[in-house]
């Protein structure tokens, strides 16, 4: 990788670490529109546009992904997230399956996974998946609001609001 691509790349970490997702994709998307096959940018370009609401835009880019590159298990995570939120389970736990095939131990997939779980109500799954992320990723603030929706559906409401605080 070029010394421009790697800056842009940490660049784009560090705005996404800092919820500036429109900054995010003003970084990659340049990058991106000249190869679709790099999971280093496709995979970052599609979180931050997930997580600025450009869902369809998302979804393109994952069909241009997944066209001219091999999506890698954290790619497919986020596909199973784009086909929930349409409404596609058959195709989002295909998805997930896929993602957990490629890379089971990556702690992205393993988020996924748990987000997954609470957005279609498995209640007991996504408890088990975030207790075990906790174990490895305590100081991950993604992990903590995690930990916190855990503990408020279990009605620890004192753990729930010291984990969001944290």
């Amino acid at each position: 990788a070029t010394m421009a691509k790697q800056r842009r790349i940490y660049s784009a970490d560090v705005v996404i670490n800092g919820g500036r997702y429109s900054l995010a994709i003003t970084a990659l998307q340049p990058i991106f529109d000249k190869s679709q096959a790099d999971p280093s940018i496709a995979n970052r370009l599609i979180f931050a546009k997930i997580r600025a609401g450009r869902m369809k835009d998302a979804a393109a880019t994952m069909e241009l992904y997944r066209r001219f590159g091999h999506p890698d298990g954290y790619g497919y995570i986020l596909k199973a997230i784009l086909d929930q939120y349409v409404g596609n389970g058959k195709a989002s736990e295909d998805s997930e399956k896929e993602a957990i095939l490629n890379d089971p131990a990556n702690v992205g997939v393993r988020f996924g996974q748990a987000y997954l779980a609470l957005v279609r109500g498995r209640t007991a799954a996504f408890s088990q998946l975030i207790l075990d992320i906790g174990k490895t990723e305590c100081a991950s603030p993604i992990a903590n609001s995690l930990l916190s929706a855990r503990a408020f559906l279990v009605n620890d409401y004192e753990e729930a609001r010291k984990r969001f605080e944290t």
